[in-house]
């Protein structure tokens, strides 16, 4: 095969071919699993990254990531600067007092970033869903942990 490249442009063996990650791992800042990519998104104009769609196992809709939130993309795959907040969906919300408040039920985010506004908890039937604002929110790990008590 010939090779035609301009000067300062890297041989086409130390570039990424595109196709061969299709498939590949997408793992979060945590070095969990989230998906495969699905899709690699490329500005037209000046040929640089500007994201990847993260198929999802299941039913639930793919993420877009965008390139200020992927920390490297090889052979491997991508790997994130953060968690996706749709990763939050679900997850169990105890208040300070480690009493369970309920599941995650929506993510009200700021724009299209990956910045908690508001956390809708539903709670059940009974009691309603729980709009928690960002500021209460103590620590996301395994579950949300809230800064507060919350009453019954």
């Amino acid at each position: 095969m010939i090779e035609i490249k301009s000067s300062g442009s890297l041989k086409r063996d130390e570039t990424l071919d595109l196709k061969s990650i299709i498939g590949r791992k997408v793992l979060t800042k945590k070095g969990e699993k989230i998906g495969k990519i699905q899709a690699v998104h490329i500005n037209p104009s000046d040929f640089k990254l500007e994201g990847i769609t993260v198929d999802k196992p299941g039913l639930v809709e793919n993420d877009y990531i965008g390139r200020n939130y992927i920390q490297a993309i090889n052979q491997e795959g991508a790997f994130l600067k953060i968690t996706p907040l749709s990763e939050y969906l679900d997850k169990k919300v105890f208040d300070a007092r480690g009493r369970k408040i309920g599941k995650v039920k929506e993510i009200k985010r700021s724009r299209k970033t990956n910045k908690i506004i508001t956390l809708v908890v539903g709670r059940g039937l009974l009691k309603g869903d729980l709009i928690v604002p960002s500021k209460m929110i103590g620590s996301i790990n395994d579950a949300i942990v809230l800064k507060y008590n919350i009453p019954n």
